[in-house]
This record gives C-alpha cells, structure tokens and sequence, in this order.
C-alpha cells in the first residue's frame, strides 16, 4: 500500500452540488423529477480499502441514485485539512457502479 491515505470500508467522493428539481410536464402534469431517474458520477477523492478484499482506487468515479444525494447523501458534506475541497463520505452499498480512473491516474 502506498503513502497515500486511504479509506477504510467507506467511499470518500467529492461532494454534490445541489441542482433545482425538474420536472417534465407530460399531458398537462408535472412527471417525476428527473432525479428520481439518473445516475450522477462523483469522483473518488480517496483511495478505499474494503473488508472483503475490494479496493477502490482514487481518481475512480462512483455513480449514485441523484434522488439519494438529493434528498439524503449529498446534503451530510465535510471539510477536512486532506482535501482543499468539501466531501461527502458513502458506504459501498448506496454506489450502482463504479468507473476505474483512465489515462495517468490509473
């Protein structure tokens, strides 16, 4: 293992920004919010190490039910002196994929 922190059985991603609910009107009504439908990719801020043997190397990007970061997920957001940015911190089981990092950060 490296020098570099590392995450223990938790993603460390970046954290979500907020966007208006939308709504598409269909017959005259407004359908279900297009939250409700997507997926929304968040980088891996930190490389994890799991339980099972599973390593999630950072520069991956995890994809999350947007409705779960709308409503739940995205709003818990921290600051830590590790990163010059806010996070938020997920277990494995809230992510549907994961992408592995491409180019020089693999």
């Amino acid at each position: 293992m490296s020098n570099q922190p590392t995450s223990f059985d938790k993603l460390i991603l970046e954290a979500y920004k907020r966007t208006e609910v939308k709504g598409e009107i269909r017959s005259g009504w407004i359908s279900a919010p297009d939250q409700k439908s997507q997926l929304k990719g968040l980088k891996v801020l930190m490389s994890a190490q799991f339980q099972d043997g599973r390593f999630i190397p950072a520069g991956s990007t995890a994809y999350l039910k947007e409705e779960s970061l709308h409503n739940t997920l995205g709003k818990n957001k921290f600051k830590s002196d590790t990163f010059p940015c806010e996070f938020i911190v997920v277990d494995l089981n809230n992510v549907e994929y994961i992408v592995p990092p491409s180019g020089d950060a693999a």
